[in-house]
């Protein structure tokens, strides 16, 4: 499992690792330069290496384990489109794909259905 920066570690891992039995990213980002340019700084340029050692977007193709992805509905720290195309580009048969209305980037856990959408996930993956 990966939160928000910990996301990239979490896929990071997976994609290398086809052993791990399931990925769980929460409030993930997609690409670094939107994230760092909504906080107000600019990237003049990044290299090919380090835009695919940082772009989880791309990255994210070789998660081949069950994969769910979590984000609040209201999160404007990490837009909610950033996951969708973080389940877009997942190399997951088995994805799934959860925008929780009502909570934002830290207040996710506080989602009505947070814990339901993690039974549902582990449930449906006995072998996790």
């Amino acid at each position: 499992m990966g939160r928000s920066l910990g996301s990239a570690p979490a896929i990071e891992l997976c994609s290398s690792y086809p052993s791990i039995a399931g990925c769980i990213i929460e409030s993930g980002y997609a690409d670094p330069i939107p994230l760092v340019e909504r906080r107000g700084l600019r990237v003049q340029s990044i290299s090919p290496e380090d835009d695919a050692l940082f772009s989880n977007s791309r990255k994210i193709a070789g998660v081949l384990c069950p994969l769910l992805i979590l984000h609040g509905a209201e999160d404007r720290l990490i837009l909610p489109k950033e996951a969708e195309l973080n389940y877009q580009k997942a190399g997951s048969q088995s994805k799934t794909l959860k925008i929780l209305p009502g909570v934002g980037h830290n207040d996710i856990i506080m989602a009505d259905t947070y814990f339901s959408c993690l039974h549902e996930f582990f449930t449906s993956h006995q072998s996790l």
